[in-house]
């Protein structure tokens, strides 16, 4: 069933409650979003039957928070998905050019059958998913069907190392690979049109990720004249206590086409402000005895 005029503050659990007795299918509710990926309050609802359908039918017009709410059938596969959640994301890819204060990992080898509390709860005692399944964005295949992977959101990089050490830990028999990524991995997926309907069939919600995806993001530094010998920890070193402000694995060395070391590097900080400073700071330090150049860069350069 379809379901319209619900409270925008509602979540899954709401929903049940308003249908309590009735058998909804596991990660049977499903939120629209509009244009800014925020709900609206309309939501599919699929039950176990015919029979539990026709009973939930029979709720239209009763209410919730003084609201009246309308309840529609629709044909089966129309319009639903599965609970995949994923708000908490999309949100993150609509803000301004600042880096979001999330992190990201991608995770890979979920059972066929997993829904978005699913992942929640894999985390649960390492690493508190942000807002629980809307941090969860789960990717489909062109049938709606889970592809076993998906992106997990982070209040922050270290709450993200912590959860990292679920990697290769079992789900329902299922060996979970955990990798870190960028909210630009999660944007280009949005953009193949490898995740949920609900998102991808909002041209909208494409239309404004595409924009945002063109904007520079100056939160990187490039350094120049590096030792061919230097490694991570070195740059890190170099860095000092600005190596606090670098994010997650966002020390990237160069290579030249021979596959040797080319001296220079690039590092994703936390913010544009953490790259300025850090250019403004490093910038003609010595890495042994090479003075090294630092500029402030965009991602678009890296």
């Amino acid at each position: 069933v379809k379901v319209c005029d619900l409270p925008t503050y509602l979540n899954d659990q709401d929903v049940a409650s308003f249908f309590r007795g009735l058998n909804i299918i596991r990660g049977g509710i499903s939120f629209l979003l509009s244009e800014y990926g925020k709900r609206y309050g309309q939501a599919y609802v699929k039950f176990e039957d015919t029979v539990q359908r026709d009973l939930a039918l029979k709720r239209h017009s009763q209410y919730i928070d003084q609201k009246s709410i309308r309840i529609y059938k629709i044909n089966a596969g129309q319009g639903f998905i599965p609970n995949v959640g994923g708000a908490t994301i999309v949100n993150a890819l609509m803000k301004s050019n600042d880096r979001p204060e999330i992190a990201l990992l991608r995770i890979k080898g979920l059972p066929s059958t997993v829904i978005a509390i699913d992942v929640v709860n894999f985390f649960k005692g390492t690493a508190d998913v942000l807002d629980n399944e809307e941090g969860v964005l789960l990717l489909l295949s062109a049938d709606g069907r889970t592809t076993g992977e998906g992106y997990v959101a982070f209040k922050t990089p270290e709450i993200a190392r912590s959860a990292i050490y679920k990697d290769y830990k079992i789900m329902a028999n299922h060996h979970i690979e955990l990798y870190d990524c960028s909210l630009n991995d999660a944007l280009k997926a949005l953009q193949e049109s490898h995740i949920s309907s609900s998102y991808r069939k909002n041209d909208k919600i494409l239309t404004n990720l595409r924009q945002k995806s063109q904007e520079s993001v100056r939160d990187c530094i490039r350094l120049r004249g590096l030792p061919f010998t230097a490694t991570e920890p070195d740059i890190t070193n170099f860095m000092g206590e600005l190596a606090d402000k670098i994010a997650l694995n966002g020390i990237h060395l160069c290579i030249n086409d021979r596959g040797r070391p080319s001296g220079d590097a690039y590092i994703q900080m936390l913010s544009a402000e953490d790259a300025i400073k850090s250019a403004e700071k490093k910038h003609r330090e010595h890495l042994g005895t090479r003075w090294i150049e630092v500029f402030q860069c965009s991602r678009e350069e890296v």
